[in-house]
């Protein structure tokens, strides 16, 4: 079989020449051929190697597949193709097109989504109509730029701003060749069924058609080619192409010359993806990639081609559901943003087969992970029905569209019809804590009413497959309507000092050391867990009175040259239904003396610092954080600061940034370090009932020193908390009147000094003089 190797691709326009070539070496492997596995003794001859002459299609007169190689794709044996087949026959390839067309333009079958203008995300109001109307006059928003081609769109063109500096990106060049622009084109043609705007969007697609010939053996990934990475091409296949052109297809701007010009690019984008899977680098690439190929085929199934793509997209999506989805349904790259968008692509492409009687392309236990997946979004969101986004995600509203189809698919799941309704339907999920103990997330809440439920979300997870934060063991907190501690979110996908922020430990509340950053990005081994997948084990323990986790961080901090290795261990602990506790231990290997920085990004405007205590002042709800004083520790708010660093910082949008204050507690010690922190949610108005927090001795049963703390909490009324949190390896500690060897404990006293109540971890006992003390 012939095989062709287009040096134009690899050589671009600085051909070698070719008389002065002597020899050819071809290498195959397993890195770029994934799942070929060698076959001992088996033989490879290539024979007959020769120069050919390649003749690309020069700008506008694409697609690379000719009018006969279109016809000959066809299943010219379907019924619906009798027109196209008879004429062909005449030898007549201007009523062939024509029969085509035809045939486009009146189906009635395959069947498109009934639904999909409302999860197309496209609301048509005056900013939409605005903005579709700048794209009717040849205007192309491109971030910080208006791009408007006095001829034809080079789609290849990238703003200046953005070619070279901190500002590089391929994004707004790859938001051009998605067609992003067609969002405001379709919500406008739905809405009023405007000609302008299908006339506009064929037109665009028939450009694009003509001048991007396809690559015929390079992916468009590494380097990125602006109009065939696969990203961008699945994105068309999947969204931005494939909507407008699912209900615009009866429209007249649809001619005959049109139609099979783009048909034509249809084709060369599925095989572009079917022949380039992004399964080496996995993620959402070829989970979108596969789902836009699954589109095609079920939409076009004139192709010849069409049901080789449908199987072969299907299992790759069974595949990399089972791959990419751990047991508890978070995908692994850990950011809910992306999560969103790889469970629409997998209920999506479950739906759709569906709706066209394809349904068996998907083995039976698909759905059993789909739930999962959508259940994990439900139960990680924000008492406001908010998605937290640790990693490249950033906070999501629960996406209601997709939480529609969910309904639908589950039935009998009357807590995701609350969801998808807004609490208008179904029935009010459970208020319980819950953790997600592959991924490493855990949620502790009170409920689910938004102006007087708690939650925190901990991070102690792996580092994530892609778009990861150095940001282990980090927290979200939201309380009585507000999200009160923070993160700093995402930001544009370039090489800007904003983007280095918001990836690095100091823009994420968690701890520092000697100034740096945690370092999983050069501990590639951790980035995921290991097959077969097994949960972590990070103590959790939940409870109606009290929940409880740890975490550990053991990777070091610094770079690739540089490890400092200090193993930090963050221990949380909820006091229902009001506060909580956060214990840090950071226990270096060596002997020297560190510095250490405890990061907390607040969401408010100001903030005040009083001695150790720091508090927002919001005419909302608020946060106090309360630290338990020892020698040396310190805390400064910043805000908005430049240098020597960025720090104070959270995202406004995807391509800027705002000032937060965020209270930075330091401290330096050699040894193992320990740190106390009380965080107390407050209602508008509210004033914090805790007026002191103070260290207490904490001792072995003989006395002796030990690998704990414990620490008095004082309330305005007179009640005090004991709380107690203890290494494994400190066996049974004594402090005040009591011992225990739990991990955690609380003791609550009244105004009195009676005990009220009793909290103790993890199945242990507490006692009080000797005698053992009931607990809640």
């Amino acid at each position: 079989m012939p095989f062709i190797i287009p040096f134009e691709e690899f050589y671009g326009k600085s051909l070698p020449d070719w008389t002065q070539i002597v020899s050819l070496t071809i290498s195959i492997g397993a890195e770029q051929w994934p799942g070929i596995k060698p076959v001992p003794g088996t033989e490879l001859l290539l024979d007959d190697v020769r120069v050919i002459n390649l003749v690309t299609p020069p700008v506008g007169q694409g697609p690379r597949m000719t009018d006969d190689e279109f016809f000959q794709a066809l299943d010219l044996d379907m019924p619906a193709m009798a027109e196209v087949k008879a004429a062909l026959g005449r030898d007549d390839r201007a009523a062939a097109k024509h029969a085509f067309g035809e045939y486009i333009r009146n189906r009635k079958a395959p069947v498109w989504f009934d639904h999909w203008n409302t999860r197309q995300g496209s609301t048509w109001n005056d900013a939409a109509r605005q903005r579709a109307e700048a794209v009717l006059r040849g205007e192309y928003r491109m971030g910080k730029e208006v791009y408007k081609p006095e001829g034809r769109v080079d789609w290849s063109y990238n703003p200046e701003c953005y070619r070279g500096g901190p500002l590089e990106t391929c994004e707004y060049n790859a938001i051009l060749n998605r067609f992003v622009h067609f969002n405001d084109l379709y919500a406008g043609y739905v809405s009023t069924r405007d000609e302008r705007y299908a006339q506009k969007m064929v037109a665009d697609m028939v450009a694009w058609a003509q001048d991007c010939p396809r690559l015929m053996l390079r992916d468009g990934n590494s380097p990125y080619h602006y109009a065939w990475e696969t990203l961008n091409t699945a994105a068309r296949l999947l969204q931005f192409w494939a909507h407008p052109i699912a209900v615009t297809q009866s429209s007249p701007a649809w001619t005959d010359e049109a139609v099979v010009t783009v048909w034509k690019s249809l084709h060369e984008q599925a095989e572009h993806l079917v022949r380039n899977p992004s399964i080496v680098v996995g993620n959402n690439w070829v989970i979108s990639e596969m789902t836009g190929v699954l589109y095609t085929a079920l939409m076009n199934p004139e192709f010849q081609r069409s049901t080789f793509w449908r199987t072969v997209a299907a299992q790759r999506l069974t595949d990399e559901l089972q791959r990419q989805v751990y047991p508890d349904g978070v995908q692994w790259e850990l950011a809910a943003g992306y999560m969103i968008g790889v469970t629409e692509s997998f209920v999506a492409a479950l739906e759709l087969a569906t709706l066209n009687g394809q349904q068996d392309l998907f083995p039976k236990d698909y759905l059993a992970t789909v739930e999962r997946m959508v259940n994990f979004l439900c139960y990680n969101s924000m008492p406001n029905r908010v998605l937290v986004g640790p990693n490249d995600s950033g906070n999501h509203p629960l996406p209601v569209g997709l939480l529609k189809d969910a309904v639908k698919l589950f039935p009998e799941r009357k807590d995701f019809l609350w969801f998808a309704t807004a609490g208008a339907e179904g029935q009010t999920p459970p208020p319980d804590s819950v953790a997600f103990p592959y991924a490493g997330q855990y949620m502790m809440r009170t409920g689910w009413d938004p102006a007087n439920s708690l939650y925190l979300m901990l991070d102690a997870g792996t580092w994530g497959a892609s778009h990861q934060h150095e940001d282990k063991l980090a927290f979200t907190l939201y309380g009585y309507g507000k999200e009160l501690i923070r993160e700093a979110g995402s930001h544009m996908y370039d090489t800007s000092p904003e983007r280095k922020y918001v990836l690095s430990t100091r823009a994420h509340n968690t701890i520092r050391v000697d100034g740096q950053d945690q370092r999983r990005a050069f501990v590639p081994g951790t980035w995921t867990l290991p097959k077969p997948y097994q949960p972590l084990t990070n103590l959790w323990l939940t409870t109606p009175q009290f929940d409880l986790v740890e975490g550990t961080y053991e990777d070091g901090y610094g770079d690739r040259k540089t490890n400092i290795a200090v193993k930090h261990t963050r221990r949380v602990f909820f006091v229902k239904p009001q506060y909580w506790i956060v214990t840090d231990v950071l226990a270096p290997v060596d002997s020297t003396a560190h510095s250490y920085e405890s990061l907390f990004h607040l969401n408010a405007e100001d903030a005040t610092a009083d001695g150790l205590q720091v508090a927002t002042r919001e005419p909302t709800a608020n946060i106090q954080l309360l630290a338990v004083p020892f020698d040396g520790l310190t805390v400064q708010l910043v805000k908005g600061q430049t240098e020597p660093e960025l720090q104070g910082w959270v995202d406004r949008n995807f391509t800027t940034l705002k000032p937060c204050p965020t209270a930075a507690y330091r401290w330096q010690g050699t040894g193992p370090q320990r740190m106390t922190l009380v965080l107390y949610p407050l209602r508008q108005g509210e004033t914090c009932p805790v007026t002191a927090v103070r260290s207490l001795p904490v001792t072995d049963s003989q006395g002796q020193p030990v690998a704990a703390s414990c620490c008095e909490i004082v309330f305005a009324d007179g009640a005090r908390h004991l709380y107690c949190s203890r290494d494994a390896s400190a066996g049974e500690v004594r402090f005040a009147d009591f011992s225990t060897d739990a991990p955690a404990a609380l003791v609550m006293l009244d105004r009195d000094g009676k005990l009220d109540k009793a909290c103790v971890g993890e199945g242990k006992a507490l006692y009080c003089r000797g005698q053992k003390v009931p607990r809640d």
